[in-house]
């Protein structure tokens, strides 16, 4: 049940970040704001995503796995924002 929760409100956030930003990057002609980041970054990010769903998924408290899977989806939209987007110097910022 835990981990059901966690990964739908990770998913749907993803979801609504990445297509948040495509939306922005694409009215704007991709003029938009870029944080800079690094692989050491992506790589960092998803190593303490790994570690923080295992710690929750243990905890089986539906609150803290709902909780933790808007967390992580934030990040995941992040990294993905890496790989999506190569041409911008970072993960875009369009707000």
């Amino acid at each position: 049940m835990v981990t059901s929760q966690a990964l739908i409100s990770s998913a749907v956030v993803a979801a609504v970040d990445l297509t948040h930003k495509a939306l922005e990057i694409s009215a704007r002609g991709g003029a938009v704001l870029a944080h800079e980041r690094s692989t050491v970054y992506a790589v960092g990010v998803a190593a303490v995503c790994v570690a923080w769903a295992g710690a929750v998924a243990m905890l089986r408290a539906p609150a803290i796995g709902f909780a933790a899977g808007l967390l992580v989806g934030g990040a995941v939209g992040n990294v993905l924002s890496l790989a999506l987007w190569p041409s911008l110097a970072g993960v875009p910022n369009p707000i």
